[in-house]
């Protein structure tokens, strides 16, 4: 388990205890279960000890930490290995690198430095900061759907500066907290297109509908799109030398973008 916050609220509850022990449900008994969070919801680990699962923890049994702007350490009771950063970008991607590294170890299998920092190297997800260019212009698509992910993908943003202005293509479905993201990135954004996912099932909304849920927001004002297609073309014809393109908000928005961006 990576983290736990709020998603999926009417599937999985409605705080971070509850949603905490639906994903405990992955746990099995007298099986490791490794948390990636340093402070894991108390349902997390109460369901781990009733069934017997070895909680692993994140700054608990292992650790990891920079070593300058090109490597870091992840470390064990007995075991330590440096590393380059990840291929996949947002400081997030540490984190997650090491809770996979952590899970590695927990199999008790023979797994040489080498081949960890190959992995991590090498190891690119499409739709997570994917980065492409138009006449310069970079372009990034990114899954985020929710406050959590808005809130590391703006700090990605904002450790990652630009010259010029960032121009935002938003869409998100009916059942996700389009707000909470939003404001997350408001600091971050310079000019919003929205786009509606009106396709995308009954969880889909368009443009109209979903613009009407951002209206306390600054990027309620944004421009409005029918599609994804059209709103990311409206966002590459107004970005200039110096600026950059940011997709995000839903599987679909990537997909959509994805499929764009990689016809030419």
């Amino acid at each position: 388990i990576t983290t736990v916050d709020l998603d999926h609220q009417d599937w999985l509850g409605a705080d971070r205890e509850a949603i905490g022990f639906e994903k405990a449900g992955i746990a099995r008994p007298w099986k490791p279960l490794v948390l990636g969070e340093d402070d894991p919801p108390a349902s997390v680990l109460r369901h781990a000890y009733a069934i017997g699962a070895r909680a692993i923890r994140a700054r608990c049994d292992f650790f990891f930490e920079p070593l300058g702007a090109d490597a870091w350490r992840w470390r064990e009771v007995g075991f330590r290995v440096d590393l380059p950063m990840p291929q996949l970008a947002a400081s997030v991607q540490m984190r997650n690198a090491a809770t996979a590294i952590a899970a590695l170890r927990a199999l008790a299998r023979p797994l040489k430095r080498e081949a960890i920092a190959q992995g991590v190297a090498q190891a690119r997800i499409a739709g997570r900061l994917q980065r492409f260019e138009r006449d310069g212009v970079p372009v990034y698509v990114d899954v985020g759907h929710n406050p959590q992910a808005a809130r590391a993908l703006a700090q990605w943003l904002r450790a990652n500066p630009v010259a010029g202005a960032t121009h935002a293509v938003f869409a998100a479905l009916g059942d996700k907290d389009a707000a909470g993201v939003a404001r997350a990135l408001e600091q971050a954004v310079t000019h919003w297109h929205l786009a509606g996912l009106a396709e995308a099932g009954p969880r889909g909304l368009d443009v109209e509908a979903f613009a009407a849920r951002l209206a306390d927001t600054r990027a309620g004002a944004g421009t409005r799109h029918a599609t994804v297609d059209e709103a990311l073309r409206a966002a590459l014809a107004q970005a200039r030398a110096g600026d950059r393109v940011l997709v995000f908000g839903s599987f679909h928005t990537a997909a959509q973008a994805v499929r764009t961006l990689s016809s030419g």
